[in-house]
């Protein structure tokens, strides 16, 4: 289980890393907390272009096999999405992503086939490419907008520090020790 651990406008999020304890207790598995999200990008009531300019990026130690990422809200899929690339590029496989909840129209985010198909067609192999060093195939693709780098910055190595602290203090507190 490995939850989504961020900071999120100056504050540790600890919602994903109590829901993914709670989970990992439940269903037997090891709650992993050596993977968190390293810039801020400040998601949280922010609109559709700020969340493509501000794209979350992960680090830390990967777990070896199977897991599952679970947070605690999905809006655009971001996240969730660009966690599982880090996992995938890392050598974990994933089984699936959880949230506790979804923003209105978030669950219909695929676009129409034709759209798969025509971007194929146009692109085939460079799209396919591109697509698996995120982790999936073109298939699985979605409409995207453009993206800048414009972040709003990285996290220190001591704020990574304090971030991890926090998200072993929340698991703890939420189901016990069964967190690395």
């Amino acid at each position: 289980m490995v939850p989504v651990i961020q900071v999120d406008e100056g504050r540790y999020n600890a919602i994903p890393v109590a829901f993914g304890a709670v989970l990992a207790k439940h269903i037997g598995a090891k709650l992993w907390l050596d993977v968190c999200q390293i810039n801020k990008v400040d998601h949280t009531d922010a609109g559709a272009q700020v969340r493509l300019q501000n794209q979350p990026v992960f680090g830390g130690a990967s777990p070896k096999g199977t897991c599952l990422i679970c947070d605690d809200v999905v809006t655009y899929g971001a996240t969730l999405a660009n966690l599982r690339g880090f996992l995938i590029s890392t050598g974990a496989d994933m089984v699936a992503a959880t949230a506790i909840g979804a923003a209105y129209g978030s669950t219909k985010l695929a676009p129409e086939f034709s759209l798969i198909v025509n971007l194929q067609k146009r692109n085939g192999q460079e799209l396919e490419k591109c697509t698996k060093t995120l982790g999936f195939g073109s298939e699985c693709s979605r409409p995207a907008k453009p993206t800048f780098s414009t972040g709003s910055g990285p996290l220190s190595e001591s704020e990574i520090a304090s971030l991890k602290d926090l998200a072993r203090q929340t698991a703890r507190e939420a189901s016990g020790s069964n967190s690395k």
